[in-house]
This record gives structure tokens, C-alpha cells and sequence, in this order.
């Protein structure tokens, strides 16, 4: 092999070398709508700290539930204790006692409790010490206040009452996230093909300058009309910039959505294409609101709380009226054992009657009452308000969408026609029949046509994705589970 060979071996060997070595600059991934929307729903900080919310409301039903768990207790002491028997004798001794006992309340409003307790003396000087033993069983009955399932288990009852609500919340806060997805997805995607259009208007100006300037070299054009075009380049450079900034600004907004980092590249999969036109029946669009929209269904859960309040503070006006039994057997004998089996002796106590208390006044109790009392009041009050306004908001979201439907085919044909005008106004410049001014006002009016056309078909989209997320239908619609897809009995 001579040395140009080698020269060149080497050579292919440092290019290929130097190929290898290069990073490969593989283009982003397109990101399509669906996976915007799950990545959001999988990202998004604030959506993630809200999921949050139902498992802290049950904590709250555990906190309810808890007034019902049985107590246990249990007490042991020592001492030495003197007694004067005469001014110049002491009655002097031990005593050891210890007591146990395990104490329930149960949800009709009876307390039960069972216990034992054990008790042993000597005294000093005496032959042998005494023991007694005692079990016991104790029933107490609310007859009056806080009598039955009804007044005990409101607690529980609100607290997953609270469960549900923060489901609904959730379920709100995911159909907001949702529709901004959607909005700003296609506001990026609009501004984009806007970014796209403008600087073809550019680029169509700037040749536009230039034929003006041939033809005033030529003679057919006045020198006066160079300053009409130069002021169009300006213009639509102008429009360039602000068309680049609103692009720049809705990627921004879609890369926080979903929590991504603002210097990542996006490109769009979709494309701005209306949905099938169908059929806008406002009727309809308003039932399923009533049923679905979250804000109603959490208001009528707020409803139901209150009528658990009312119940609660009705209880509380109730004087205190208690039923109560207590049975016990005891043993008596000289050691502990001895009295646990009744050894020397065996005794037995029973006991049952009433217990009465009531505040003069009540006037806590009383306040407590009106106030859960208004509460409901204003909470129905606003769900008639809130339904009202829901049936406004969803007829006004189907005006909007039919009339975006209809603006896109009169778009169209302006876009068309402005068009047709722009390419007429050229061809009469070039056999100076018309003017640099005019000519530039057609194609403006074509370009900003066609702008037009492209803001009403993405109009459209989001009119459709806000009348959805006004009824409460959204989720379902984009197959996304979230937590208060019933509506609220």
C-alpha cells in the first residue's frame, strides 16, 4: 500500500471516527392531545397534592367512629394509714387496692361498663388480714338527650358527608385542569399556524417591496408609492413579533400545566380540525348539568349536613334524662385469693334509677338550633341560586358554540373571497392600475381572513371543551375516572 493510500485510509478513518462522535439530535416527540391530558393528570403538582384531600376527610370519619371504641382503665395504690381510737391509741395498718374496668358507648345512646376491683386491709397487731372482692356491671340508658342511632351517629354521618364532598372538589378541580389542557393545547397549536400565516404575509410584503421598487425603476409606479409598501413590511414585521410572542407565551402556559420544564421543545400531533357538527339541544346539556356539575352536587351534600346539624342541635335542647342500673357481687376472705372465691363470705348490690339535669336557659343550646337552622336555609337558598345560574352558564355555552360553528364557514368564504380580491389588486399594480396602498390593504385583509378562518374553527374546539366542562360531562366524555361521578342523592 503506497503512502497515498494510507493518507487516505486515515483519513476515512478520522471522518468516520469523527461521524461516530457526533450526538445524534433526535427531533421531541410529538405530543398529541390525549397524552397532553395524561400527562397533566399525572404531573400536575396542584392536581397532586388536591388527591389528598378525600384520604385527609377520612381520617375525619375514623375521628367520628372513635367515640364508640371501648375505654379500659385500670388503678392500683398502697398505703399506711393511722386512725385515733382514743387520745392515746392509734388504729395503724396497710391497704393495697386495685381496680379494672372496660367502658363502651354504644350508638343507640347506652353506655355499658363492666369492672372489678379488689381491696385488702391488716392492721397492725391483728392476727390476720381482710380481703374483698368485687365484679361489677353497669348499664346506663339516654331516654331524653342522646337517645338513638339518629342523635349518635350524626358524627359519623358528616364525616362521610366530608368524604364525599372533597370528592366532588376533586372532581371540579380535575374538570378545570382538564378544559385548560384543551384550551391552551389548542391556543398553541392556533398561534403556531397564526405564526405561520403572519410570516407568509411578511415574506409576501417584502416581495411585494420589491416588485414596487422594479416598477418605479421602470417608470410605471410614482416614487411615492415605495413609502406605502416600506410601511406594510413594517407592519407585518410588527404583527410577526406579536405573533411569536403569543405562540412563545401558550407554550409556556401548556408546559406548566404539565409540569414540565419551561425550556422544553414542543411539537403538537393534532391538527385544528372541527368536530362533526351535532345537533346542540340546550334542554338537554341543562339536565345533565344538574345531575353532573360538581359544585351542585357538593352544595346538595352541604344540604344534607345541615339537616345532620339541625338533628344534632335539636338533641341538644333536650333535658338530660338517663336510666341507669348497676349489679355487683362481692367475696369476702382473709387473703386475695380466699375473696375472689368467696371464701368467708359472699354479698351481692343492686341499684337502678333516674338522673335528671337541664340548664335554665339553654341558651347555648338554643343558638346552636337557629344557627344550624339558618345554615340549611341559606345552604338551599344557594343551591337554587347555583342550579339558576348553572342553566344560564350552559344556554349561553350552547349559544356560543353554535354560533362558532356558524362563523366558520363565513370565515371561509371571507378567506376565499379576500383572496380572490389580494390577486386581483396584484395584477392591476403590475399594469399600474392600481396602487402600492391598496394592494397592501387587499392582501392584509386576505392574510387576516385567513387568521380569522383558522380562530374560528379553534373556537369551535373550545367552545365545545367549555360547554362540556359546564354541564359536567367532560370527564366522561374524555374517559377520564375521577372520584363523584354520581350524582348526589
Amino acid at each position: 500500500m503506497n503512502e497515498r493510500s494510507l493518507a487516505a485510509l486515515a483519513l476515512a478513518l478520522l471522518a468516520a471516527v469523527g461521524t461516530a462522535a457526533e450526538p445524534a439530535t433526535a427531533a421531541p416527540p410529538k405530543l398529541g392531545l390525549r397524552e397532553a391530558l395524561a400527562q397533566a393528570l399525572e404531573r400536575n403538582p396542584e392536581l397532586r397534592a388536591r388527591r389528598l384531600a378525600p384520604d385527609l376527610a377520612r381520617t375525619g370519619v375514623d375521628s367520628a367512629r372513635a367515640a364508640f371504641d371501648p375505654t379500659a382503665s385500670a388503678e392500683a395504690s398502697a398505703g399506711r394509714t393511722a386512725t385515733p381510737l382514743t387520745p392515746a391509741d392509734n388504729l395503724v395498718g396497710d391497704r393495697e387496692q386495685a381496680k379494672a374496668g372496660v367502658e363502651a358507648l354504644l350508638p343507640t345512646g347506652t353506655t355499658v361498663g363492666v369492672s372489678g376491683a379488689l381491696d385488702r386491709a391488716r392492721s397492725d397487731g391483728a392476727a390476720a388480714a381482710t380481703a374483698t372482692a368485687r365484679a361489677g356491671l353497669s348499664v346506663n340508658q339516654a331516654l331524653l338527650r342522646g337517645f338513638g342511632l339518629d342523635a349518635n351517629l350524626v358524627g359519623v354521618r358528616q364525616a362521610r358527608l366530608d368524604v364525599e364532598i372533597s370528592q366532588y372538589e376533586l372532581r371540579g378541580y380535575v374538570s378545570e385542569l382538564a378544559a385548560s389542557v384543551e384550551t391552551t393545547y389548542w391556543d398553541l397549536l392556533a398561534a403556531g399556524e397564526q405564526v405561520g400565516i403572519v410570516e407568509r404575509s411578511l415574506a409576501v410584503a417584502r416581495d411585494q417591496l420589491e416588485q414596487v421598487r422594479v416598477l418605479i425603476q421602470v417608470g410605471r409606479l410614482a416614487e411615492v408609492e415605495l413609502a406605502a409598501a416600506e410601511a406594510e413590511v413594517a407592519v407585518r414585521a410588527s404583527a410577526a413579533i406579536d405573533a411569536r410572542f403569543a405562540r412563545d407565551s401558550a407554550r409556556l402556559r401548556l408546559l406548566r400545566l404539565l409540569a414540565a420544564p419551561p425550556g422544553q421543545e414542543l411539537t403538537l400531533a393534532d391538527a385544528v380540525q372541527p368536530p362533526a357538527a351535532e345537533p346542540v339541544d340546550a334542554a338537554e346539556h341543562v339536565q345533565v348539568a344538574l345531575r353532573l356539575r360538581p359544585d351542585l352536587n357538593q352544595a346538595r351534600l352541604l344540604r344534607r349536613r345541615g339537616d345532620l346539624e339541625l338533628v344534632r342541635t335539636r338533641d341538644g335542647l333536650l333535658p338530660r334524662l338517663d336510666l341507669f342500673a348497676t349489679l355487683g357481687r362481692s367475696g369476702y376472705a382473709a387473703a386475695v385469693g380466699g375473696s375472689l372465691r368467696g371464701e368467708d363470705g359472699r354479698g351481692w348490690d343492686a341499684a337502678i334509677g333516674l338522673r335528671f339535669s337541664h340548664q335554665l336557659g339553654n341558651r347555648a343550646a338554643e343558638a346552636a338550633n337557629r344557627r344550624a337552622a339558618l345554615s340549611l336555609e341559606q345552604v338551599q337558598e344557594s343551591i337554587a341560586n347555583l342550579e339558576n345560574l348553572a342553566a344560564t352558564e350552559v344556554r349561553i355555552a350552547c349559544l356560543e358554540l353554535v354560533r362558532a360553528r356558524d362563523q366558520i364557514a363565513a370565515t371561509a368564504a371571507t378567506s376565499r373571497l379576500q383572496g380572490e380580491k389580494a390577486r386581483v389588486e396584484r395584477e392591476k399594480l403590475r399594469v399600474g392600475k392600481s396602487t402600492a396602498l391598496q394592494v397592501a390593504q387587499a392582501e392584509r385583509d386576505w392574510f387576516q381572513a385567513q387568521v380569522a378562518e383558522l380562530q374560528a374553527a379553534v373556537r369551535q374546539l373550545k367552545d365545545a371543551v367549555e360547554l362540556y366542562r359546564l354541564d359536567g360531562s367532560l370527564l366522561e366524555r374524555r374517559g377520564i375516572a375521577a372520584g363523584g361521578s354520581q350524582p348526589a342523592e
